[in-house]
């Protein structure tokens, strides 16, 4: 009889998601958090998502940051919605916006990142969300992917069709 073997594969998890708290409108952080992380948020188009089948679609501000140097992506989103009081990640109220670092500077740890956010001047305070808690969190980081993966297919067609370099 052949001996079965299980192959256990596990990934370590590259990614974190801090919840920051704050009195200041979107695009202020934004200008504050590039400041203090030296990174170049720029706004996209509000992201879209329907949180429960049985509501509408909410829209959230969405700021992009993509460091091709050190292949790390990062997404600043609002947890409420643009028009009306619905969280994106209902479990952190008390968080007004969201910072999801995928691969975040390989030089720099998840604790001196948040101990730098938490320095941002306007920040009340930062704290890292446990990932594994949140049901449809990957739901809504593989929506928030397709979101700038269409926008940046769309601005690429523009600079093709107008001939931008």
């Amino acid at each position: 009889m052949p001996k079965k073997f299980k192959l256990d594969i596990t990934f370590e998890n590259e990614s974190v998601l801090f919840g920051i708290c704050s009195h200041l409108k979107d695009y202020r952080i934004v200008w504050h958090l590039n400041k203090q992380l030296e990174l170049k948020f720029s706004k996209t188009e509000d992201f879209e998502y329907q949180i429960n089948k049985q509501q509408k679609i909410q829209n959230f501000s969405c700021y992009y940051y993509k460091d091709i140097s050190n292949l790390s992506t990062y997404y600043f989103l609002s947890n409420t919605s643009v028009s009306e009081n619905k969280y994106l990640i209902s479990e952190h109220k008390q968080a007004n916006y969201l910072m999801f670092c995928d691969r975040p500077l390989h030089n720099k740890n998840t604790k001196s990142l948040l101990s730098n956010i938490k320095q941002t001047s306007n920040i009340l305070t930062a704290y890292e969300i446990n990932q594994e808690a949140i049901t449809n969190l990957y739901n809504i980081i593989s929506d928030i992917e397709l979101h700038i993966t269409t926008i940046e297919k769309l601005k690429k067609e523009k600079k093709n069709k107008y001939n931008i370099v």
